[in-house]
């Protein structure tokens, strides 16, 4: 009975290592600047969850185009007490080896109405970062250098559903 529940447990710890998900795949990109500042809307906030979506290379096989995603919750004092807001950014994002570009449009961001960012390497181990904010009516570009730095974002890959007829 003893050898019986050891095959149990045994074959338990066997099902349960092999279940567990496959880590998720990433999206590495390069930005530049001081300590690999990231811009705009790519920048590291805690509250926010960002993914991508693959949704098409180029004929070259080069550049491939995402659908990019952020959520982020936003809590902050008002004079009637705590007001919470979630935030959207949706956009593309074409990365490739030499760099990436992102455009974005922004929902319930405090004047943000979009983004685009730009980076792109200017030598084996650095580059330059431009981008654009859109606020309501104005635009501020700025553009930053320096050394690269590699970011991740979560890849999501969406497998298709068959439905029966």
């Amino acid at each position: 009975m003893q050898l019986l529940s050891s095959i149990v447990v045994l074959s338990t710890i066997l099902f349960v290592q092999n279940s567990r998900a496959a880590p998720r795949p990433q999206l590495s990109y390069v930005a530049f600047g001081i300590d690999g500042e990231v811009p705009e809307p790519l920048n590291p906030d805690p509250s926010a969850t960002e993914w991508v979506v693959p949704i098409g290379t180029d004929a070259a096989g080069d550049k491939t185009t995402y659908l990019f995603n952020e959520v982020a919750t936003l809590v902050t004092d008002g004079p009637s007490g705590t007001i919470t807001t979630h935030t959207t950014e949706t956009g593309t994002l074409v990365a490739s080896a030499s760099g990436f570009t992102l455009s974005v449009i922004t929902t319930n961001f405090q004047g943000l109405k979009g983004a685009e960012a730009e980076c792109h390497y200017t030598a084996a181990d650095s580059g330059v970062c431009v981008q654009n904010l859109h606020g309501e009516g104005d635009l501020l570009t700025l553009s930053f250098g320096g050394s690269a730095k590699t970011h991740t974002l979560p890849i999501l890959t969406v497998s298709p559903t068959v439905t029966a007829a």
